[in-house]
């Protein structure tokens, strides 16, 4: 092996980390786990339900691992012109590849939303392929519709909730507590998704647009103390659901004016992140085990 094989292997873990997008990456165990703590608040039981919550989480993050690869491959061309130093255009990682990996990741998903599904009338089976279908619509066709773009993505993460609720079957999917986090979750995607998309904008006025995901947290988090659980009762849930919202409401005030794209960006990375907070407000009324899965995630 030469020398300079020897030093491309860093380089090419550095380029499947920058097309995975680590620190994002890590908010999505948090959505499965949110759907199936919900549905367990509520009453619901699941046989192995230790196992079909870790196989949950797996489906997840497969499909979320599969929607970030086909992202970059869809965006192919765009990028040549306009960011030429990622992985795909700047050449450190070959488009077949991408799109080779990103199919089996689906498959391998669809293949543990089997399993997971057995005994259930494979109801996370047909979670994973709804999700699934909506993470090739939103990067084939539906990101470039203005509309249309933010709702499927939101729809992929509230999907991602329901896949936890699926251990329970379909009385999981149908409790509204889980279809109030799930549909919060969505909500709040749809709107830093469109607020995303102004990054592209650099110099625009967003007074309307800088609010809709401090609005869509008060929603969201509204709904799962009516819904779900009463978070007002319980400290803990409480605190870090007014963590939450100041937050938000912090990374709206940031966007005044007319911000710059690197701004925008920066706090659309915290308002993703921010999810983890939210994650864990629901995980932690789950007892011990909430606790140190609200814990892990925090």
């Amino acid at each position: 092996m030469t020398n300079d094989q020897r030093q491309s292997r860093p380089g090419r873990l550095a380029a499947w980390c920058q097309l995975l997008r680590l620190p994002n990456l890590l908010t999505v165990p948090g959505d499965p786990l949110m759907g199936f703590f919900a549905a367990a608040f509520a009453g619901l039981e699941a046989t192995r339900g230790g196992l079909r919550m870790g196989l949950a989480v797996g489906i997840s993050l497969l499909m979320y691992c599969a929607g970030l690869l086909w992202n970059d491959w869809f965006d192919l061309r765009e990028d040549l012109r306009d960011r030429p130093h990622r992985p795909l255009p700047s050449g450190r990682v070959r488009p077949n590849t991408v799109a080779m990996v990103a199919t089996v990741l689906i498959l391998l998903a669809m293949f543990v939303g089997k399993v997971a599904g057995k005994g259930t009338g494979d109801v996370t089976l047909y979670v994973a392929m709804a999700l699934g279908m909506c993470v090739l619509a939103y990067n084939g066709f539906a990101k470039r519709v203005p509309v249309l773009g933010p709702v499927t993505m939101g729809l992929c993460r509230g999907l991602s909730v329901l896949v936890g609720a699926a251990a329970f079957g379909w009385q999981g999917l149908a409790d509204p507590g889980v279809l109030a986090v799930a549909g919060g979750l969505a909500l709040y995607i749809a709107v830093v998704t469109a607020l995303a998309a102004k990054e592209t904008q650099p110099g625009r006025r967003m007074f309307v647009l800088r609010l809709t995901p401090v609005v869509a947290m008060f929603a969201w988090l509204g709904a799962i103390n009516l819904l779900a659980f009463p978070a007002v009762l319980l400290l803990p849930p409480a605190v870090m659901q007014i963590v939450a919202l100041g937050w938000t409401t912090k990374c709206a005030a940031e966007l005044s004016g007319r911000p710059s794209a690197a701004t925008v960006q920066r706090n659309v990375g915290r308002l993703i992140r921010l999810l983890l907070v939210v994650q864990a407000s629901v995980i932690v009324v789950a007892g011990v085990p909430g606790v140190a899965l609200a814990t892990a995630l925090l």
